[in-house]
C-alpha cells in the first residue's frame, strides 16, 4: 500500500512537470525543484526519466540544460499558439 502511494505521488509529480513544460515550452531543473518540492538530485532523476520515456527532450548547454516537450512527429521543438518556442 505504501509503495503504491509513493508511486502514485511520483506519477503525479511527473505529470505536473510535463504539464508545466508544455505550458512554458520548456522547464529547468530548478523549476522542477520548486514545482514539486524535491532536491536537485531528485529533480535531475525525474527529468532523466521523462527524457528516457520520450516525454521531454533535453536541449541547450551541458551544464544548464532546458527540457522541452517532445513531439515524436516533429524534429523541432513544440511551438505554442503565440509562436514562441
Amino acid at each position: 500500500d505504501t509503495i503504491e502511494k509513493r508511486r502514485a505521488k511520483k506519477n503525479e509529480r511527473l505529470e505536473k512537470i510535463v504539464e508545466l513544460a508544455i505550458h512554458k515550452h520548456s522547464i529547468t531543473n530548478n523549476a522542477v525543484e520548486l514545482l514539486v518540492h524535491v532536491t536537485d538530485a531528485t529533480a535531475t532523476r525525474y527529468l532523466s526519466e521523462l527524457v528516457k520515456a520520450g516525454r521531454l527532450k533535453r536541449v541547450g548547454a551541458q551544464k544548464r540544460p532546458r527540457y522541452e516537450p517532445f513531439d515524436p512527429l516533429r524534429t523541432e521543438p513544440v511551438v505554442g499558439s503565440n509562436g514562441a518556442v
